[in-house]
């Protein structure tokens, strides 16, 4: 426009020497055109468009005077008022003042100058969107200026650029890439980068080539636009939205990384619409999520796309689906429950608008409130939202696949809120049922994998033990299958921790050493996997009596933890582990003060679950002390806990209360033992199976209870049931099923019937065997039992027999249970004396003697209860089997 008036002017200059007109004009006319031209173009150039338009409008008439009215002079006026009026965006009066303009160019002979005219007019048209009114003014101009010029040349430029956008406009897309293509390559250079044309010609340039398919041609020209009105800025710049659209067509041509720097810069564009920068926020996040993955997108970028999506959308399904995003980070990466509950509610409200209740969206969201309500605590909430909707919205028999899969995520969740309030069965048989579905339609293996370990925590918190091994058998041979050698090694360390949980110790302990080379060789594995994975691997290696393995593990694993400083919980857990090893050495004093500080640490986390298993492992250690008060505190206390926490009723109670009852009947209190062992049995029979391995055990001591009552009958029915349930269920390998069946006998040997009771304990010590192994710690208990049968028959040669192997066995135990050496040998000593056969006798009898003579001094304690804490924790049945025997 500058260089139009410009020009304008040094033709009034030029016409002082050469045109009649003006010479013959007054020397006022001549005085007032200069003046009048030199302050409207001071004016334009400062960006006084008002002062500049009166200016024009001062001078036309004396131009016309001057001139006439159909002369160039004049008609540049009009067109520099078409300019001026173009400046402030009043293209209506524009066209006006450039309709003037080319009507006298028409009259005048001066081809170019008419093609200026009609370039002008058809970029104002094109301006207002009249395509059809300019397309043949620019058709026209542009054959008559772009052979006289460069296509560089500002003139050309903007005929080309206005004639492609009228082409384009009337359906030629092909012919606006023809034309604009010239001017676009000429000023693809960097000596034209300062040039207002460049970034303009290259954002409709990519525009013309995305639209006709030819995408990776486009992304350059709009990165190129993006560029110069990023560094220059000009008229009409919209760098956001050029770097835009050359992301989206980065993003489709798979080159994300350049993509990203793009997104990241049109986020904050000020020229993009609030929809435009909603889709930037879209992209950014998938672009960031696929380079970087899922925690490279965080919180302020996710609340700015939601942000951007309301403003944008509204109560949309996009928006619905911007909320549920952020709830997921909100709830699983930065645990605000609460913040991330109020965005799976919006998501919820807007997909049950816009879908109904039964849309997948609504679904979805329900399945995350109801998740979140789970993770908050609020069961009773969570299943009345899944109830409510479940009435509203579930498919029903004749529902199709696709509305079932729908649902599937909220039985998950509703699963959840069903074990969070105690109603296991139901959990599980929603999860049985899921599980079924899934093993229908052939799912992956990590979905099997994820409701096998849900169902393994259902059966855990019913204590199902065999269910639950099962469970996480089955997860481990998933993750097997998914061929990621962390996943499965730690899949495989938890399966073994429970197999160690149901007594196979032997499978636990070779389970865990192989999950723990897996691991080893395994690059995710962290230094915490390790000890989680040694801490277990002790603990089974104890119980297998591998005593000195077992006690390098764990005294590694505290070191570890002690030196890091991190994994209180689990340091506290190892702790527990080595004070129980501690108390089968029978070094009491050091067990204790491995309890006590396990104890202090989840005391001090605040930790309360953790700290009553603490109270009750002391409460046990105590009583074998013969700490009796101090004991019984430990254990009520346990009990009082899991009473506030979990209720009356819950299952939770079960194992407190067993342990509180096996005191009390130690310290001869059974009438109270068994009302309290047959409130667990209550407990459980509301949530496990009859033949469930805890239910069960539960059983066996209450028909212990019953026998040290003198109610041999009723112990005699129970231990009967227990066997017939036991052996089906659990098989000969299950510790229940073998303490069944020597209890059986052992109560039948009470009576007197030896011969009824011999068989069933040749029975359990030939399923303990088969289970442990010959030379296995629990043959003891099982061989005392039968030699104890067997000799009150006089079948002494065979209670010989079976007493020098339990002679054997004891002394490979001997540093850990003095007292049952003494026992066993004083027991084989007797039986040679019944036997008449005095001189073998001597021996066990003199060994026996020497050992309980140094027993007794080196006492810990003065009280008589104290001499128990050095017999075999399995030893009491025995110890009373042959104290009849000796009354006898």
């Amino acid at each position: 426009m500058a260089a139009s008036l410009a020009a304008g002017t040094l033709a009034h200059a030029r016409q002082d020497a050469l045109d009649p007109a003006l010479a013959a004009a007054s020397e006022a006319d001549r005085e007032a055109l200069a003046r009048i031209e030199a302050r409207v173009l001071a004016d334009y150039e400062a960006g006084r468009f008002a002062e500049a338009d009166a200016g024009l409008v001062e001078i036309l008439p004396i131009e016309i005077r001057v001139y006439g009215e159909d002369h160039p002079i004049v008609a540049a006026t009009h067109a520099s008022r078409g300019a001026v009026a173009e400046a402030v965006g009043d293209n209506v009066a524009a066209e006006a003042h450039r309709r003037r303009d080319l009507a006298i160019r028409e009259r005048l002979d001066d081809e170019e100058a008419l093609a200026e005219s009609r370039r002008a007019l058809g970029a104002n048209l094109v301006a207002q969107q009249k395509h059809d009114e300019a397309l043949p003014l620019l058709t026209q101009a542009h054959a008559v200026l772009a052979p006289s010029a460069p296509p560089s040349d500002e003139q050309i430029v903007s005929a080309a650029f206005n004639l492609a956008r009228a082409l384009y406009a009337g359906g030629e897309p092909e012919q606006a890439l023809d034309v604009l293509t010239p001017s676009a390559q000429a000023l693809n250079d960097p000596s034209h980068d300062t040039s207002a044309w460049a970034a303009l010609v290259a954002f409709d340039h990519g525009f013309l080539l995305r639209e006709l398919g030819r995408a990776e041609e486009a992304a350059p020209a709009f990165g190129r636009a993006c560029d110069l009105w990023r560094a220059h800025g000009g008229i009409s710049a919209t760098p956001g939205e050029a770097c835009l659209s050359q992301a989206e067509i980065l993003k489709d041509l798979g080159r994300d990384a350049e993509a990203e720097p793009r997104l990241a810069y049109a986020l904050d564009a000020p020229d993009l619409t609030t929809a435009r920068r909603s889709h930037a926020a879209e992209h950014l996040i998938t672009t960031r999520t696929l380079l970087h993955g899922e925690d490279a997108v965080d919180e302020p970028l996710l609340r700015r796309a939601l942000e951007l999506s309301i403003a944008a959308w509204g109560d949309h399904t996009a928006t619905a689906y911007a909320a549920n995003r952020l709830g997921l980070v909100l709830r699983d990466r930065l645990f605000l429950q609460e913040e991330s509950l109020g965005e799976f509610r919006r998501a919820q409200a807007i997909y049950m608008g816009e879908q109904g209740p039964a849309g997948q969206g609504s679904i979805a969201a329900t399945a995350n409130v109801i998740f979140t309500l789970n993770a908050l605590g609020r069961y009773d909430e969570a299943l009345a939202e899944g109830d409510a909707l479940l009435t509203i919205a579930a498919p029903g028999e004749n529902g199709t696949d696709s509305e079932r899969r729908s649902w599937r995520p909220f039985n998950l969740s509703r699963a959840d809120a069903l074990k969070g309030l105690g109603r296991y069965g139901e959990a599980r048989a929603l999860l049985i049922a899921r599980l079924a579905e899934l093993e229908g339609e052939g799912a992956d293996a990590a979905q099997m994998a994820d409701v096998h370990t849900r169902i393994a925590q259902v059966a855990s918190l019913q204590r199902d033990w065999p269910a639950m091994a099962d469970h996480r058998r089955r997860v481990m041979e998933h993750r097997r299958a998914l061929g990621d050698p962390h996943a499965f090694g730690m899949a495989m360390a938890l399966y073994g921790q429970v197999l160690s949980q149901i007594g196979e110790d032997q499978a636990a302990y070779e389970i865990l050493t192989e999950a723990l080379r897996i691991l080893e060789g395994a690059e995710e594995t962290t230094a915490q996997d390790r000890l989680y994975v040694l801490t277990y691997l002790g603990y089974a290696a104890v119980e297998l009596g591998r005593l000195e393995e077992g006690e390098r593990h764990l005294e590694a694993v505290i070191a570890a933890y002690r030196l890091d400083g991190e994994g209180q919980g689990s340091l506290a857990n190892a702790l527990r582990y080595l004070a129980s090893l501690r108390t089968e050495q029978n070094r009491f004093d050091d067990a204790e003060a491995l309890y006590l500080e396990a104890l202090a640490l989840t005391e001090g986390a605040n930790d309360e679950e953790a700290a009553s298993f603490a109270y009750g492992a002391l409460g046990e250690l105590w009583r074998f002390m013969g700490r009796h008060d101090e004991a019984e505190t430990a254990l009520r206390r346990v009990v009082d806990f899991t009473t506030q926490q979990y209720g009356a009723d819950s299952i939770e109670n079960a194992v407190p209360l067993r342990n509180l009852a096996v005191h009390l009947g130690s310290t001869g209190r059974q009438e109270r033992a068994l009302d309290l062992l047959l409130q667990v049995l209550a407990l459980e029979q509301a949530v496990l199976a009859p033949d469930a391995a805890a239910l069960l055990r539960t059983r066996v001591l209450i028909g212990r209870v019953l026998a040290d009552l003198g109610r041999y009958g009723d112990a005699e029915v129970m231990f009967t049931e227990i066997l017939a349930l036991a052996l089906p269920a659990l098989g000969e390998t299950n510790v229940v099923t073998q303490e069944a069946a020597s209890q059986l006998g052992f109560v039948m040997a009470l009576q007197g019937r030896y011969d009824d009771a011999i068989p069933h304990l040749q029975s359990a010590a030939d399923m303990t065997e088969r289970s442990f192994g010959p030379d296995s710690r629990q043959m003891i208990n099982a061989l005392q039992l039968l030699s104890y049968a067997l000799y009150m028959e006089r079948r002494f040669d065979e209670t010989i027999v079976i007493m020098t192997r339990a002679v054997q066995l004891v002394d490979l135990e001997g540093a850990r249970w003095p007292k049952t050496v003494v026992d066993v040998r004083s027991n084989l000593g007797r039986t040679y004396l019944e036997a008449g056969r005095p001189e073998e006798a001597l021996p066990p009898l003199r060994e026996a003697a020497a050992l309980a003579a140094r027993i007794s001094r080196e006492r810990a304690t003065a009280i008589s209860t104290q001499a128990e804490i050095s017999r075999a924790p399995f030893r009491a049945l025995v110890d009373a089997a042959w104290e009849v025997a000796e009354a006898r």
